[in-house]
């Protein structure tokens, strides 16, 4: 967000923004996910500093040489696919690409040489390892904590996510004829021309649903019995 910013506005002085940090207690050993308000820390740093240590903290990989999808990355109802810490996500790694790509030049220009040579070559070795999520038709999605793939054909469920072809392409860094191949299985399988609608994922994930309306349930139902 900040790179578009300052490309679309040429205001790099917004990197120079003295910010607050956010702060909140690390998640348990045995919590995937936490509601709470965080606290707004004394500490307090640069936006470019800011953006530094969230890129850093975003280069943390799996087995499968991909970005980790902990417990959701765009998509919060991903949030079991690598809740065990080993789940990664290749919608993430497009993404990844685009800002280490993006997020270069200002590096450059802020005379950070040694970052931007270092994003650049993350950028390049990160886009070897989304290729290998190819599928043949099209992209993966993720892989469970288990390696199993998500977004495959193999798949009964979710057997393309637009969102992975769409970022293979923003990002440029996705092999030209595949890129063109995946945005051709988008027309194919999620694009419903009769209805105006572009799907985000087929097949829909009914097994997901179903256990989510399942736990309601016995929350709805554990909630009225003890009232």
């Amino acid at each position: 967000m900040a790179a578009s910013y300052v490309l679309q506005t040429g205001d790099e002085s917004v990197l120079d923004e003295d910010v607050p940090f956010l702060e909140a207690p690390l998640l348990e050993p045995d919590q995937h996910e936490i509601y709470i308000m965080p606290r707004v820390s004394a500490e307090t740093a640069s936006l470019f500093e800011h953006c530094v240590r969230a890129i850093k903290h975003s280069m943390k990989y799996g087995s499968h040489g991909l970005p980790l999808i902990g417990s959701g990355d765009w998509n919060d109802g991903l949030n079991r696919v690598g809740h065990r810490g080993r789940g990664e996500s290749v919608w993430l790694g497009w993404f990844l690409v685009t800002v280490l790509d993006d997020f270069a030049p200002l590096c450059e220009r802020r005379g950070r040489a040694d970052l931007a040579q270092q994003y650049r070559d993350e950028a390049r070795w990160l886009a070897g390892m989304l290729e290998l999520a190819w599928d043949g038709d099209w992209y993966r999605r993720a892989y469970f904590d288990d390696a199993t793939p998500l977004g495959s054909v193999q798949n009964e469920e979710c057997k393309i996510d637009s969102l992975t072809q769409s970022w293979a392409v923003i990002s440029r860094a996705a092999q030209p004829p595949r890129a063109e191949r995946a945005m051709n299985a988008v027309r194919a399988h999620l694009v419903r021309r009769d209805a105006r609608l572009v799907l985000l994922l087929t097949v829909a994930l009914c097994t997901a649903c179903a256990l989510c309306l399942a736990a309601l349930s016995r929350v709805a139902l554990g909630g009225a019995s003890q009232s």
